[in-house]
């Protein structure tokens, strides 16, 4: 009697299942106003009013000097004592010393240099560390988009990357794994501590990643329950194998999941992750088809240009393999007035950066007068310019470091 019960439509639910969950779907979308459960109460004898005051100060007293667990809250490092951070960092450094000859996966879309260098304080040499990050969103013709909690670090990758390269002789004494992730597949922040059995020991979510860690907002530190820690674990294991089947003679540019360092293979160069986004300049074809001499190339950009250059045999992956006499072809026919060298030096300077072809040849271009003449102006020009976006993050040089000393 006066129970009112009534299913509803909720497409978010509805379209993320399958038919056979149809009962279930139809139960979860049951909205039941009338019966509010059943109660019961046995006994007649009255307590001393003493009894219920002693078990309200006990919960109350529960509740303001809880347990302690494995839970932690570290505050912004700017507020309080400024101790946020150290905590963070006398928190990790504990956790893998207590859990030495285990696997630590640390999930962080947004992982860098910190990160790293918080592994190389804290790692103990018996265990196995893995991170799983996020490569930077890639636009359809190839860029690369900046991404607002990278900003304004646009290599961030490349950051990772060189500083693995700086203490490649520290991490040769541990096994360390990073692999990445295409954009948009990883998300939160954990730490998983796996047993020499393969099973999960203990875990954590964290409430932002290692980089910003307690500098912009409060660090929270939450335990995952066991339950929930098996799944998370299989998530990780299915990574772990996809990427280990992923062919590495693959041509795809930008694949789902890449392994980019392992400490336990020699490298002879470092890999780096380089989108090449200046490959989207619409004078970039035009460049490369002087210094390649395929003049294919004339006209293109984007996605047309990276596939002229792979058939040509000039892109391999996101390395550039050009011919070393083509930056003088570049400086013979582009250089010739400061106009035309302001529009090719946009493309020409990124080639410079990224092409080891013309390592050897660079010594050369100090004998270049014309060239040095209009490097000198384009940067004086670039000096006075007016900046714009003053809101976001500026980082200023001071001139007296490109100031020749005259005396």
């Amino acid at each position: 009697m006066g129970q009112s019960t009534s299913s509803v439509k909720f497409d978010w639910l509805e379209k993320a299942t399958r038919p056979s969950m149809s009962g279930r779907v139809q139960a979860a979308l049951t909205i039941n106003r009338g019966n509010l459960g059943f109660s019961s109460h046995i006994g007649g004898r009255q307590a001393d009013p003493w009894v219920q005051a002693n078990r309200e100060l006990l919960s109350l007293f529960s509740r303001l000097h809880p347990p302690k667990s494995e839970g932690r809250f570290f505050q912004r490092w700017s507020m309080g004592n400024n101790e946020g951070r150290l905590q963070l960092v006398e928190w990790f450094k504990a956790l893998l010393a207590k859990y030495q000859q285990h696997q630590i996966v640390i999930f962080d879309p947004y992982f860098e240099a910190a990160g790293l260098g918080l592994i190389l304080l804290c790692a103990t040499l018996k265990s196995d560390y893995i991170v799983f990050t996020s490569m930077p969103k890639i636009a359809k013709s190839g860029g690369e988009i900046p991404e607002e909690s990278d900003s304004p670090f646009l290599g961030r990758i490349n950051n990772l990357m060189a500083s693995c390269e700086q203490n490649a002789r520290l991490l040769s004494r541990i096994k360390f794994r990073v692999y990445a992730l295409r954009e948009g597949r990883l998300h939160d922040r954990y730490i998983l501590v796996i047993g020499e059995d393969g099973l999960p020991v203990t875990g954590f979510h964290l409430s932002n990643s290692f980089q910003k860690a307690a500098e912009n907002y409060p660090l929270l530190v939450t335990p995952i329950p066991s339950d929930a820690l098996v799944l998370v674990e299989k998530y990780k294991s299915s990574l772990v194998k996809e990427a280990m089947s992923i062919n590495v003679e693959n041509n795809d540019l930008h694949p789902a999941l890449q392994l980019i360092f392992d400490s336990t293979t020699p490298q002879t160069v470092l890999q780096r992750y380089e989108p090449l986004y200046f490959l989207d300049n619409i004078e970039s074809g035009n460049v490369l088809s002087i210094w390649s001499g395929v003049f294919s190339l004339k006209g293109l950009c984007g996605e047309q240009l990276r596939e002229g250059m792979v058939i040509e045999n000039l892109l391999e992956g996101n390395s550039l393999k050009l011919p070393k006499e083509g930056l003088h072809n570049c400086l013979d026919k582009l250089i010739v007035t400061f106009e035309g060298f302001v529009t090719a030096w946009d493309v020409l300077g990124e080639i410079l950066a990224h092409s080891s072809s013309a390592e050897n040849e660079i010594y050369s271009l100090e004998t270049n007068d014309k060239l040095i003449e209009f490097v000198k102006k384009f940067l004086e020009r670039s000096f006075e310019r007016i900046q714009e976006n003053l809101d976001g993050n500026l980082a200023v040089m001071d001139l007296r470091f490109f100031r020749v000393n005259d005396s």
